[in-house]
């Protein structure tokens, strides 16, 4: 007789559970907050060319040498910049068909990164660096030195929009939403906006630094009424 009993009560009890899990609206919210850079990541430096690799290496590291002394003194602290590429090879004369290559000559390469934490001068800066030998530019990154706050504010938006979607679906259809019953982050998305950057002249090296967007994204489970 207890055995009976206790079957019963699996049989009954089960279907109640499954049908309680299943009555949840699950919807992705995105919160988005724009916003300026107010710093930019550089990566530029010197190529130089010579007929033997010392000349090389020794036009580069003079090119060089300037460069630095020019960020120094337009206030790019020297923790500001770090070497990411330092290179050294060889030049090749047109290849014939059946003939090994000769070697013409040598190429250096030097490049650093650096953190420009003043934006408006970011321009006055290229245009020094060009002056004193620099003749790579690689790229531009704008971004901002404090994105907690907006982050958060990306963060609250996504709920936001979480929970409006939920309502929407289950206004269409007939239901009312419940109760939250998990919200998981699925990952910030910070994404600039392209930068347009205008040709280089006897001047200030034009820059458009644009808008920085931040974004949040939040996936959610409402309970159904």
């Amino acid at each position: 007789m207890l055995r009976l009993i206790f079957g019963i009560f699996l049989v009954t009890a089960f279907p109640v559970w499954a049908e309680d899990t299943e009555h949840t609206i699950s919807v992705t919210g995105v919160g988005t907050v724009t916003t300026v850079p107010d710093i930019a990541r550089v990566r530029l430096g010197v190529s130089s060319d010579a007929r033997t690799a010392r000349e090389a290496m020794a036009q580069n590291s003079s090119a060089m040498a300037a460069l630095l002394d020019v960020l120094g003194k337009e206030n790019v602290a020297l923790q500001d910049i770090q070497t990411t590429n330092l290179s050294l090879f060889p030049s090749f004369e047109n290849r014939t068909p059946g003939k090994s290559p000769t070697v013409v000559g040598y190429r250096a390469q030097n490049l650093v990164t650096l953190l420009v934490r003043d934006l408006p001068n970011l321009g006055r800066i290229l245009d020094q660096v060009t002056q004193v030998g620099g003749n790579l530019i690689q790229s531009i990154q704008f971004d901002r030195n404090e994105t907690d706050a907006l982050m958060d504010e990306a963060r609250r938006e996504a709920v936001l929009d979480a929970k409006a979607r939920a309502e929407l679906y289950a206004q269409t259809a007939g239901i009312a939403v419940g109760p939250v019953i998990s919200i998981t982050e699925g990952g910030d998305l910070s994404r600039p906006q392209p930068m347009a950057m205008a040709r280089a002249e006897a001047m200030d090296v034009p820059i458009a630094e644009g808008q920085l967007t931040l974004s949040a994204r939040v996936h959610v489970i409402f309970l159904i009424e």
